[in-house]
């Protein structure tokens, strides 16, 4: 049998060590308590130390680093910016990235970009039906890629047209990886685009 005080009953609610206890008017931050202070003060201070770094890093130092896991064209002769990993030694891996003319196409402009950077622009012709690039990144990993492509074709009746498409999707790249660009056409007549590793 219950031998503590008698609950009292206020509008239909029971509270069995007598009534409630008032809420006075200093406001909530000074009910939580010294703990209840620093515990939240604390708790912003590593929401902070964690975001800020991380902003940081993505809008990028600006004076030529790589921040790790972004790609950088090479340029022609294959030499760039060293790029940087977070334990600050250089370890760049090189890939390069294809585009053959596509079979009855006269000319075809391909831009590509990885993880929202441009890396390449691949311009193949009849005259000149491969385009290659170098390109160097900081890290071997899964990349996200969107590719742009305007693409001149001869129609059945001799007029020249042009065909406007784009693919995204997600390719793993690690030193020496060679990138090909294929045009896929689908039941409906749509063209996209996708980036695969070759061999």
């Amino acid at each position: 049998m219950y031998q503590g005080p008698r609950p009292v009953s206020l509008g239909g609610m029971s509270y069995p060590g007598g009534p409630p206890p008032s809420i006075d008017s200093r406001g909530w931050w000074r009910r939580i308590g010294t703990v209840g202070q620093v515990s939240i003060v604390a708790a912003l201070i590593g929401v902070i130390g964690a975001t800020v770094p991380a902003v940081l890093s993505m809008r990028g130092s600006g004076g030529g680093t790589v921040n790790a896991g972004t790609p950088t064209v090479a340029g022609a002769t294959g030499t760039g910016p060293a790029a940087t990993t977070a334990e600050g030694s250089a370890a760049p891996i090189r890939f390069s990235v294809l585009d053959q003319l596509t079979e009855g196409c006269e000319e075809e402009t391909i831009t590509v970009a990885l993880e929202g950077q441009q890396v390449a622009t691949l311009h193949a012709t009849r005259a000149d039906p491969v385009a290659t690039k170098t390109v160097q990144a900081t890290v071997a990993g899964n990349y996200s890629y969107v590719l742009d492509a305007e693409v001149l074709w001869v129609d059945d009746a001799g007029r020249m047209q042009r065909t406007v498409t784009t693919g995204r999707s997600s390719v793993y790249i690690k030193d020496g990886t060679r990138l090909e660009v294929y045009l896929h056409l689908d039941n409906t007549g749509a063209i996209t685009l996708s980036l695969e590793a070759a061999g």
